[in-house]
């Protein structure tokens, strides 16, 4: 008798415990949402909803099946999969990756960059981590998700590398990369990518040839397949615009 009472006990206690923890959680989430409302009222942007709707209903996206669908059922399956993605571990993932390049995740900057992983699977079937990488906020496509996008969509290539600048005494390299793409028909494009690596944007001294010559691929595979921003080329895109801040401040100072 005694044990079914504390057995009573013990589950009454972790009910309630649960149901303060659940009030805590929609507590949290309607502050949130709170504060999103009247973030949006305060910019005084209106919209005649039912107009929206209807909208939605007649705006058609393409995915990566092929297969057509509206706006609205588009979005739904943009949410589906970010919840797909945090039940399986990849919300996780991006969470760890966004901590160790920041020191911190934050809500919004998680959701946004789920958001575009489940874009991107949607409309170019890339995968989360492997093809589509979160780096300081920004979404970037990697190689391997370029060359699989090429497979998908039955395209073909092939790349020729010029050094424009040998980097033999200061390790400063300049490689140009010219690519030939044969698209399903048959006809032929031509694209050129450049690529810049140095001691100041390359970690491991030994790579910085070889980065040079992998960002140029990554320029230019980005030019033939314009579907996101190369990964490779993140670090080189911030140098770039630290020199172009710099030749802005000289032109200004000299005017």
């Amino acid at each position: 008798m005694t044990e079914d009472l504390f057995g009573e006990e013990v589950k009454t206690a972790t009910k309630k415990q649960e149901k303060k923890q659940e009030k805590k959680q929609e507590k949290t989430e309607k502050q949130e949402e709170n504060g999103i409302t009247a973030f949006i009222k305060s910019l005084e942007i209106d919209y005649d909803e039912e107009l929206v709707n209807n909208a939605l209903e007649n705006i058609h996206v393409t995915l990566a099946s092929g297969e057509q669908i509206t706006m609205g059922e588009y979005e739904n399956l943009i949410a589906y999969k970010v919840v797909q993605y945090i039940r399986l571990g990849v919300g996780w993932k991006v969470t760890q990756m966004l901590r160790d390049q920041n020191g911190k995740a934050e809500t919004t900057a998680l959701k946004w960059v789920l958001k575009e992983m489940a874009e991107k699977e949607l409309l170019y079937s890339l995968k989360p981590i492997e093809h589509v990488i979160p780096l300081m906020g920004n979404v970037y496509i990697t190689i391997a998700g370029r060359k699989y996008y090429a497979r998908n969509t039955g395209q073909s290539y092939s790349v020729k590398y010029e050094e424009i600048k040998s980097g033999t005494e200061d390790n400063v390299w300049f490689v140009r990369c010219n690519l030939l793409l044969v698209d399903k028909e048959g006809n032929q494009l031509a694209f050129e990518g450049q690529g810049h690596a140095s001691p100041l944007d390359v970690t491991n001294k030994k790579w910085i040839k070889d980065m040079a010559y992998k960002r140029a691929l990554a320029d230019a595979l980005e030019s033939a397949f314009p579907i996101g921003v190369s990964y490779e080329k993140s670090t080189m895109i911030d140098e770039l615009s630290k020199e172009e801040s710099v030749a802005l401040a000289d032109s200004i100072d000299e005017i």
